[in-house]
């Protein structure tokens, strides 16, 4: 678009030093006036759009417009710095200060003029429309090959200018896609630790069903092993509390560490909605946008300058907060790693046990058929050999509840209230299991007197 006086100027960037916390300390300036006589920095390497550009500098007509009514062709001589994205306009190739520039970073086409959009006849194959925001511009080369060139060099411009502007949002939007992605990871891990500690629950519990079903059948002397392995279980027991509580704590942590990246994600997320909006004003401002005075040229260098500073600053800051997420999320990983090893471990304990308690309970239970076996033989036996027995329990049971009540005294003395319930449980099944065996001598009693 053709520039005047009276250029409004473009408000600070609102995202000035975000990932440095220090917004007071980083601000973005004003867009500048392009200068059409500074070189381009040179690339290296260069990129495949980069070495396809050309500069190009030659008379074209051009139709001019006013107040929105056309006010004839006149011929200008053009100059296009391709890299920049700036096509500037002079009255002709003798003056320094141009009439006016097209910026290309905002085009949105350049086009041959169809044989039936034409403004004249005699420009077939040499118009072509140049479309920017609120404008189309009308040129016509001095020949076919001539206009063929100026659409083609104008084209690569654009695209390289319209890409390398948006190359630092998608550098952000990769790495807010490699945080989700991490983030999902860590949110993985966390259930597949539940999952674990649902497992060493469930084990527990069947664990403590082996125990209840090994203390009905077991007699006196696997009933006294058994309680000392209770004692054992109730300090393992105490130990995977222990361990359950900071496996709690260290998913509290991760929880925190999750929401902080979550918060990230939003906060970066903020950050393009804010670019993008930006990005819209600029575009409507550049509307507006008229020719600068010959007074500002110094000051457009400066600000340039300050700009290209700027930059550098934010794509320092954004790589380094990047590296250090990075590190803490490695360190957190090879935690979970230990963790997960040592839980292994505590598996693999259990597993033993399981096959050490099941060891005992069959011992317990070979016991348990020879007692039967002996019973079955003592139904032979006479009155008075029965009498004997009957004595002889009556003194074992003496003995063995004199036994219990020395022990539920000494347990319940060396035991904490949170393990009295257990205790008590264990009384029931034990006075269940004397019950059973009352039972079991009156039955044979019966049997024996019905023998005799």
């Amino acid at each position: 678009m053709e520039n005047g006086p009276g250029r409004p100027t473009r408000p600070a960037s609102r995202m000035s030093g975000f990932f440095s916390r220090t917004p007071s300390q980083t601000t973005i300036p004003p867009p500048s006036q392009p200068n059409p006589n500074q070189q381009a920095a040179p690339l290296s390497p260069l990129s495949p759009l980069e070495a396809e550009l050309e500069d190009k500098n030659g008379f074209l007509n051009k139709k001019g417009e006013g107040l929105g009514k056309i006010t004839g062709w006149k011929n200008r001589w053009f100059d296009l710095k391709a890299s920049t994205g700036h096509l500037f306009y002079y009255v002709d190739g003798q003056e320094k200060s141009p009439l006016g520039y097209i910026d290309l970073r905002t085009a949105e086409s350049v086009t041959m003029t169809s044989q039936r959009e034409l403004t004249r006849p005699e420009n077939a194959g040499k118009e072509f429309y140049l479309t920017v925001p609120g404008r189309k511009y009308v040129l016509v080369g001095p020949t076919i090959g001539e206009t063929k060139e100026w659409v083609d060099l104008i084209q690569k411009s654009i695209n390289y200018v319209q890409n390398k502007g948006s190359l630092s949002e998608q550098k952000l939007l990769a790495r807010i896609s490699s945080l989700e992605s991490l983030l999902a990871q860590l949110r993985s891990d966390n259930a597949s630790l539940q999952e674990l500690l649902k497992e060493k629950e469930a084990s527990y519990l069947q664990l403590q069903q082996e125990e209840r079903l090994a203390a009905h059948h077991a007699q006196e002397e696997v009933k006294k092993e058994w309680e000392q392995k209770v004692d054992t279980l109730v300090l393992q027991l105490e130990l995977e509390q222990q361990n359950r509580l900071a496996l709690e704590e260290k998913m509290k942590d991760w929880r925190e560490t999750i929401q902080l990246l979550e918060e990230q994600l939003l906060e970066g997320k903020h950050i393009i909605t804010l670019l993008e909006r930006e990005r819209d004003e600029i575009k409507i401002q550049l509307e507006e946008e008229s020719s600068l005075r010959q007074d500002m040229k110094n000051e457009i260098n400066m600000q340039l300058m300050e700009e290209s500073r700027l930059r550098d600053d934010m794509k320092r800051q954004l790589e380094e907060h990047a590296a250090n997420l990075r590190e803490n999320i490695n360190n957190q990983l090879e935690e979970d790693t230990i963790l997960r090893e040592k839980m292994n471990r505590q598996l693999q304990e259990e597993a033993k046990l399981r096959d050490e308690i099941q060891k005992r309970l069959e011992l317990a239970e070979e016991e348990i058929s020879n007692t039967r076996q002996q019973l079955l033989l003592e139904k032979q036996d006479k009155e008075a050999t029965l009498k004997i027995m009957n004595q002889e329990k009556e003194e074992e049971k003496a003995e063995i509840r004199e036994f219990m009540r020395t022990e539920r005294e000494r347990e319940v003395s060396s035991l904490t209230s949170q393990h009295l319930a257990e205790i008590e449980r264990i009384e029931k099944e034990k006075n269940l299991q004397k019950i059973q065996q009352e039972s079991t001598l009156e039955q044979v009693k019966k049997e024996a007197e019905d023998a005799l």
